[in-house]
């Protein structure tokens, strides 16, 4: 095959910000409405900024054909470039990204060559690899730290699919994938996993281990995926100063990445992450700034988290980088997930745990206007059984004595957890699950209107996800666990604990259960299924089983 028609190739796959055809519906921005729309739906459009899907049916895929084998120019990278494995995510009925990065040394971004890598592409039907369904090839450039993304279209609904990539002589691991069902698509169940707050030095990842035995569907990550901070490792260590410039979040998301663990949960599944703090600063609000090195830190952030995810849409020109989305799983479910960082004015009372103060009755948005309107839309346009929300931090009311604990999460925001509540309350009450993760911590609850008095019942249920490693060691949080356990709306709380959370989705319920790590010092510890709670459609509030 001749090299001008492999390029012609590539020009036909996006391997950044850039995506092909119904790639842009929704993208990370909104609604990622399937090609099928069908009477009776309400694709998300209009003021949101969301497209309107294209007419269609939902059917077979009409994929591209694989044709001759295709062969790639000599790689720069003279020794096996895979060293962070592989990954897919922000599937749809019918496509998926394939993502990888080449690099020989994970925490030393500036050793790469400069020049270009070709990089092949496979898509296969089977798990041995026998059966190719499509084939491409992309250029890898260290202008984007050599990372891939590929937009796969053409593919079948609910189907799985393996893929592999080839840079010269070097071949990645292969990993697995799923197609979403179409939105129309009657689906008895979904098997969904959540995991959040993976600090590297707080312990190692048994939890993502197991995890990738478990052969879901899809995994949400509810943020934290790196954390910026310098060597204060207890059990592992950074081995680098703070994060404050693109080549140090490289070097840093490189780290994390070459965890065998975490690749091998990444390459069980499609995953659809959002992030939350750490991927930028501790405690970080708002996207526009006057200062120049905050702002040019958030950038270099930014695109060193695009690098490194499988998501569909990078970085626009002014650096901000939009990832609310929703998507379908059939009419189970639609899932939500939030930016609750990059939109929002900054925390009353400062951001430190402590007491209230007469600011956080003013009205600040969390969301910021924009992705406000954009959730009522998406709510409002709902027909599915279930609406599960990724929320980036709690949204539960953590009420001590009229004070709140932490002004970080939505309890420093009420009015703009009041709106929130309001729009489920009239478009989905009794089937709206909230999936929250910042706080180093496991547990169930009610979001009330009022803790104080609340009796039941609630129109969101929330479950806390326990973090991958990460620990909450402030003495005030610990010491109100007590507290916290036997208020109403609150029907477990434990800091103590790490692991991971599945929801097995249903009609009538969502059964979650918590897999915890026996000691997230142990690299082979134990997980197992510790806790598990059952949210009933309708009546919502999370019950033991």
């Amino acid at each position: 095959m001749g090299r001008r028609l492999l390029v012609d190739r590539l020009r036909m796959r996006p391997t950044g910000p850039s995506v092909s055809r119904r790639g842009m519906l929704g993208g990370l921005g909104g609604l990622a409405a399937v090609g099928c729309a069908t009477e009776g739906k309400s694709p998300v459009s209009g003021d949101t900024g969301v497209p309107t899907p294209p007419e269609g049916t939902c059917g077979p895929g009409s994929p591209t054909a694989a044709g001759d084998v295709l062969s790639a120019g000599a790689s720069p990278f003279e020794e096996n470039p895979f060293q962070l494995g592989v990954a897919s995510g922000d599937p749809l009925h019918d496509r998926v990204i394939l993502w990888t990065r080449l690099v020989v040394e994970p925490t030393d971004v500036a050793s790469s060559p400069s020049a270009s890598a070709d990089v092949i592409w496979q898509l296969f039907a089977d798990e041995a690899l026998t059966v190719m369904v499509q084939e491409g090839m992309v250029v890898a450039t260290a202008e984007s730290a050599h990372s891939v993304h590929v937009d796969v279209d053409g593919l079948d609904s609910a189907t799985e699919y393996w893929y592999r990539f080839i840079c010269g002589a070097h071949e990645s691991p292969s990993g697995r994938t799923r197609t979403l069902p179409c939105e129309d698509a009657t689906v008895e169940v979904a098997r969904i996993g959540f995991a959040t707050c993976q600090n590297w030095q707080s312990g190692f990842y048994a939890s993502h281990r197991n995890m990738a035995e478990a052969r879901l569907d899809l995994v949400v990550f509810l943020g934290d995926y790196i954390y910026e901070a310098g060597t204060t490792g207890e059990v592992r260590d950074h081995g680098a100063p703070e994060c404050f410039d693109l080549e140090a979040y490289r070097n840093r998301h490189g780290l994390y990445r070459s965890d065998a663990d975490l690749q091998a949960a990444h390459q069980s599944a499609p995953w659809m992450p959002i992030w939350d703090d750490h991927e930028f600063d501790n405690n970080s609000v708002g996207g526009s700034t006057d200062d120049a090195d905050v702002a040019a830190r958030r950038t270099a952030a930014y695109q060193a988290w695009y690098e490194h995810m499988p998501v569909r849409r990078g970085p626009v020109a002014d650096g901000s980088l939009q990832i609310y989305r929703a998507v379908d799983f059939g009419t189970l479910a639609r899932f939500v997930l939030l930016d609750g960082r990059q939109h929002r004015d900054l925390q009353p009372c400062g951001d430190d745990i402590g007491a209230t103060c007469d600011e956080v009755f003013e009205e600040r948005t969390f969301l910021g206007a924009e992705q406000e309107a954009w959730v009522r839309t998406v709510f409002e346009t709902s027909s599915e059984q279930w609406m599960v929300v990724a929320n980036p931090v709690v949204m539960l009311p953590i009420d001590l004595a009229g004070s709140f604990l932490n002004p970080d999460q939505w309890d420093g925001y009420p009015s703009a957890r009041a709106r929130f509540m309001d729009t489920v309350a009239t478009h989905a009450p009794g089937r709206t699950v909230l999936f929250s993760g910042d706080i180093h911590a496991a547990g169930v609850g009610v979001v009330p209107e009022d803790p104080a008095v609340y009796d039941g019942p609630a129109a969101i249920a929330e479950v806390v996800v326990p973090a991958v490693s990460s620990r909450f060691e402030n003495e005030l949080a610990i010491s109100v666990g007590a507290i916290l356990a036997v208020q109403a709306h609150i029907g477990w709380w434990d800091w103590s604990v790490n692991g991971w959370t599945q929801a097995t989705i249903s009609a009538d319920a969502i059964d979650v259960a918590f897999w915890l790590v026996d000691d997230r010092t142990d690299p082979v510890s134990p997980v197992t299924p510790a806790r598990t709670w059952r949210i009933e459609a309708e009546s919502i509030v999370p019950v033991e089983t």
